[in-house]
């Protein structure tokens, strides 16, 4: 009984772990893509280059998150956002 006890409140854990990183890749990959929405509004009518970057990267971005991928939804958006940086400089 003891071990079963075990076994079942250690796959509850791993099962929350599992369900906050989830949730956290969602979090982030959402916050990214605002960020790259406030960078197409303040940046990109200054520069028509950042505004078709911004635009592809949200395209891309978007169809990745709706595939499930947050992992390459941030992998898409961090890069994106990276590059931003030089025009804000």
């Amino acid at each position: 009984m003891k071990k079963n006890l075990l076994i079942t409140s250690g796959l509850f854990v791993v099962a929350a772990s599992f369900n906050l990183q989830a949730t956290a890749a969602e979090d982030l990959c959402a916050a990214n893509l605002q960020s790259l929405q406030d960078q197409k509004v303040s940046t990109a009518e200054s520069y028509p280059q950042v505004k078709t970057l911004v635009e592809e990267t949200i395209t891309n971005a978007k169809a990745a998150q709706a595939q499930g991928d947050n992992k390459k939804c941030i992998s898409i958006t961090r890069k994106a956002l990276i590059k931003l940086r030089t025009y804000n400089n």
